[in-house]
């Protein structure tokens, strides 16, 4: 219950323990543990305000003032840094490209981490968006390099991790289609789940993944292929096939609103953040025509200052959930 005590105080303002029973609905005496193990392992201050009118004096809680978490993602061979304090303001940015491939990616991640972070400072936890062929050793090297916790995790979870982080609705879910398509659930801890070899409802002549019917290279080459000229998919309960690049469209659109229809029936998530290359406004429009629970949808444009932000608020969350 902690971490749910946090996100509420990371709002930024001043509260007291009442108010934040009031926002959470916990109980007095769990926000009273939580308050206490926060301020201990330095979230949170407290300061004791006296009343006018005298009697005890009221708490006023707050996160801890300049401490920071580093975000950092990769896409398109560039490296994009955050530093964000605990209410989740990015107070520095920056980006790196990488040029050489075969360098080690540890000594790129901690060149943009340094172009954010002083010398002197140490963030509480560092977050990196990044698959990495070893991610058990690049965390190793950045934290020690840094003297700080590192934890791993794919843009779908760092995007899960932000939709969490500026809702704060427990659980919040991502569902990112990229090379491959992958799910996250945000709550007391972060999990992600690659759907890419799971068997598809939407099946081209024969057996096919989601990885092969709605990763960004499986559709990109469908849908800039000028000579197409039909497909065979599942739609409903028959196969047909499809004769033009609309109709390609809409059977691509049944078949991410029927993976967003089961991820909202099974998981039940408060918010559902959907991203992609291709994941359009128009896209997505038609989907949460579809969706069973509309309402929990979000769009989520792809950033990368927004995927390193996302980084930051899983390393926060990490530290605040499990230490």
């Amino acid at each position: 219950m902690a971490g749910r005590v946090f996100y509420c105080v990371s709002e930024g303002r001043d509260l007291s323990k009442l108010d934040i029973k009031s926002a959470t609905d916990l109980s007095m005496s769990t926000v009273l543990s939580a308050v206490e193990k926060l301020k201990k392992e330095g979230w949170i201050t407290i300061r004791e305000e006296k009343k006018k009118s005298g009697g005890k004096p009221r708490s006023s809680i707050n996160v801890r003032e300049g401490a920071f978490v580093c975000g950092v993602s990769y896409k398109s061979g560039i490296l994009t840094a955050v530093k964000t304090d605990f209410k989740g303001k990015i107070e520095r940015s920056s980006e790196i490209a990488v040029m050489d491939k075969s360098v080690s990616p540890a000594g790129y991640v901690a060149s943009a981490i340094r172009e954010v972070v002083k010398s002197g400072e140490t963030p509480a936890a560092i977050g990196l968006a990044i698959n990495a062929s070893d991610p058990t050793a690049l965390s190793r090297e950045i934290g020690e390099g840094f003297q700080a916790p590192v934890f791993v995790t794919s843009n779908t979870g760092a995007v899960a991790a932000l939709s969490l982080f500026c809702e704060k609705e427990f659980p919040a879910c991502a569902l990112g289609v990229g090379q491959r398509v992958k799910f996250s659930r945000c709550a007391s801890s972060i999990e992600v789940i690659d759907l890419s070899d799971l068997a598809s409802p939407c099946a081209s002549g024969g057996f096919q993944t989601y990885g092969e019917v709605l990763s960004v290279s499986a559709v990109a080459e469908r849908l800039s292929d000028e000579d197409y000229r039909g497909n065979y998919a599942f739609n409903g309960e028959k196969f047909v096939e499809t004769k033009n690049k609309k109709e390609y469209s809409d059977l691509l659109v049944g078949c991410l609103s029927a993976l967003v229809n089961e991820v909202s029936v099974l998981i039940k998530p408060k918010t559902l953040a959907l991203f992609g290359e291709y994941l359009s406004e128009q896209i997505f429009a038609r989907i949460k025509e579809r969706a069973v629970s509309p309402e929990i949808l979000r769009h989520f444009p792809i950033r990368p200052e927004a995927l390193a932000r996302g980084a930051a608020f899983c390393a926060l969350k990490e530290i605040v959930f499990t230490r």
